[in-house]
This record gives C-alpha cells, sequence and structure tokens, in this order.
C-alpha cells in the first residue's frame, strides 16, 4: 500500500513539473472596466473607448454583460485607424424583456399604443432617442455621447464576475504574435472603439458590463519561448527544404525517363505500315423498282389479304 502511494505522489509530481515545464502564450489579466447606464430603460448607442497596452506578444479584449433578465444587444467594434465597423448581437431581440421599459415609452400619439421608436417621432414631433449609431460598416462623423457611468475608474484591478441568470460575451479582438521578431500586434496609442446600441429599449436595471482587457505573456519565461519559436522555425525550414530535395529528385528521375524513352524512340524508330494496295470501288448497285399488290376477301367467315410483290 506505501508503494502504491509513492507510485501516485511520483506519478503527480511529474505531471505538473510536465504542464509548468511546457513554453506557450498565456493570456495576463491587464485591466478591468466595469460600466452601468445611467437610466434603467436605455437603447444607446454607448460608446466604449479602450487604449490598446502596446503588449510585444498580443492582446485580447472581451465584452461581457451580466444580466437579470433576457436582453437583445447589437455590438459594433473596431479600431480607430479601421474603416468599417464589425457588427454581432449579444442576446436576442425577439425575447428580450423589456416590457417596463415598453410601457414607459407608450405615447397617445403613437398609433395602437406603440413606442416613440416605432412610431418614429416623438410627442414634439422630435426624435425620442439618442441617434443611431451608422448603419453597419460605415462611419460617422457624429460621436454618441457617453451615457454609461464607470464604476471602477483608475483601478482596474480584477474583480469576481457576478452570478446572474443571463451572462453575455463577445470576444472582439484576439491577437498573438507568432514569431520570435516583430512588432506588437496592437501598438501602444492605438484605440479601440466598442458601440452597444439595440432597435427597442432594453431594462438595464442590475445590469453591468464589462470590458476584460488581456495581455498575452510566454510561460515560463521569454527567454524560453523564443528558443521554442526559433526552434520551431528551424523545424519549418528544415522541414521545407527536404520537401524541396524530394520534389527536385522527382522532376530529375521523371525528366531522365523521359530523355531514355525519347533516346529509345530516336535508336529503334517504328517500322512503317505496309503500303495496302487500293481496292476499286465497286459500282453502286442498280435497285429495280418493286411494286407490291394485295387481294382482300373473306374466307371461313373472316377475312384475308394476299399480297404478292412484282419487279
Amino acid at each position: 500500500m506505501d508503494m502504491l502511494h509513492r507510485f501516485f505522489r511520483f506519478s503527480l509530481i511529474f505531471t505538473i513539473l510536465s504542464f509548468s515545464a511546457c513554453t506557450h502564450l498565456g493570456p495576463r489579466h491587464r485591466q478591468d472596466y466595469w460600466f452601468k447606464t445611467a437610466t434603467r430603460c436605455a437603447q444607446g448607442p454607448f460608446e466604449i473607448r479602450v487604449p490598446a497596452r502596446g503588449a510585444p506578444w498580443g492582446e485580447q479584449v472581451e465584452l461581457a454583460v451580466f444580466s437579470p433578465r433576457k436582453l437583445g444587444l447589437r455590438v459594433d467594434f473596431r479600431t480607430d485607424d479601421q474603416e468599417k465597423f464589425t457588427n454581432a448581437r449579444m442576446g436576442d431581440e425577439n425575447t428580450m424583456e423589456n416590457k417596463e421599459c415598453l410601457a414607459q415609452a407608450e405615447t397617445p400619439d403613437a398609433p395602437g399604443g406603440a413606442p416613440p421608436e416605432a412610431a418614429g417621432k416623438g410627442p414634439a414631433g422630435q426624435p425620442e432617442v439618442p441617434p443611431r449609431p451608422e448603419a453597419p460598416g460605415k462611419i460617422g462623423t457624429d460621436i454618441p455621447e457617453p451615457s454609461l457611468i464607470l464604476e471602477n475608474p483608475g483601478q482596474g484591478k480584477w474583480q469576481a464576475r457576478p452570478t446572474t441568470t443571463q451572462n453575455y460575451s463577445l470576444i472582439l479582438f484576439d491577437v498573438m504574435r507568432g514569431t520570435p521578431d516583430g512588432p506588437p500586434p496592437f501598438p501602444k496609442g492605438k484605440t479601440i472603439i466598442i458601440r452597444i446600441w439595440s432597435v427597442l429599449p432594453n431594462d438595464f436595471q442590475d445590469v453591468r458590463i464589462l470590458v476584460h482587457h488581456q495581455a498575452y505573456v510566454p510561460y515560463p519565461n521569454e527567454k524560453k519561448y523564443v528558443a521554442k519559436l526559433r526552434k520551431e522555425e528551424r523545424d519549418r525550414q528544415r522541414k521545407a527544404e527536404k520537401r524541396q530535395r524530394e520534389w527536385t529528385r522527382k522532376q530529375e528521375k521523371r525528366q531522365r525517363e523521359r530523355a531514355r524513352r525519347q533516346e529509345l524512340a530516336a535508336k529503334n524508330p517504328p517500322r512503317p505500315a505496309p503500303a495496302r494496295p487500293a481496292r476499286p470501288s465497286r459500282p453502286a448497285k442498280v435497285r429495280k423498282p418493286v411494286w407490291q399488290a394485295c387481294v382482300t376477301g373473306r374466307y371461313n367467315g373472316g377475312r384475308v389479304s394476299i399480297c404478292r410483290k412484282f419487279g
């Protein structure tokens, strides 16, 4: 029994050491931005700007929403040097739980008690909601006013995520540098722009919005990880050279075989086919005209036809 315990202990220690010695890129927490809306019922657009950290090995930006009810959100995101937004959705607009917000938005002027968003105008004929962000894939000159409250300004420490019934998560950017040398994927000074909006008002009571920013770092250290990348690069180059040599060898073999066949064909030309005397063409047969005559009558109660050809 004591021997069995020693064996399991040794196996566990060996497994832990093996995993700890594995060189790889792993995410490490850098900054958390926690937001909440200024009002309970809103549909945006909300704009969040996150500065890139210029991590040499890459960065990951995640958007998460924690809500006690179902939401229907649209997310547009890009960097400040990109021309078009990338569009995504969080939740389902057909199942969003926003009855209280729709009831607050009802006006007598709207036909059928529809909210001003559906009618297109407010009580005074003016837009009821903030201006929509530009159409997906385009950039507008107007920047929506911020309507989100940052709950942890200047801190950014990791916090445990709240336990809610509805959790939405979306990886906005996930870039890594796969070569030992080169510039960072997100240079310092670049800004990540995130816009959150919806077609109908959402109920944001007790809803928290998180922008989770991580940076990739090499494990167990940068020196070992760079050595691993250089070794993999040498292995790839060696395999590519081997494939090139194999391809060259096959091409040379095919060329030698082709030259050998051409040489054999030149030394042993094919025998000419014996000339056959041309056969005289046969005269066309003259076909005689043929006539057919038939006689029809009755025999033993039946109809009988007798025919004969003449020619």
